[in-house]
């Protein structure tokens, strides 16, 4: 057996293991998203309106974090706004 069909032989059988892997993930992904599905509660999330000082800290924060980025590219045009 020469060394180029071990080779091609390697490779087929590697990916035949790689893709009957990848489908078996598919698979149990598949059911188990049924099964989440199925099983979990539908919630939706309560929106808490924050107050204008909490609004303002937090743009503080940003500004804060944002600054040194901002100062090494010279002028730069920044806008941060509520979306709701």
């Amino acid at each position: 057996m020469s060394n180029l069909q071990v080779g091609w032989e390697l490779l087929f059988v590697g990916m035949v293991v790689v893709f009957s892997i990848l489908f078996l993930l598919m698979g149990l992904m598949t059911v188990m998203s049924k099964l989440v599905s199925k099983f979990s509660v539908a919630s939706t999330p309560s929106a808490v309106p924050l107050n204008e000082s909490a609004m303002d800290e937090e743009l503080a924060a940003i500004t804060a974090v944002i600054t040194p980025f901002v100062e090494s590219m010279g002028q730069c045009n920044i806008k941060i706004r509520e979306i709701k």
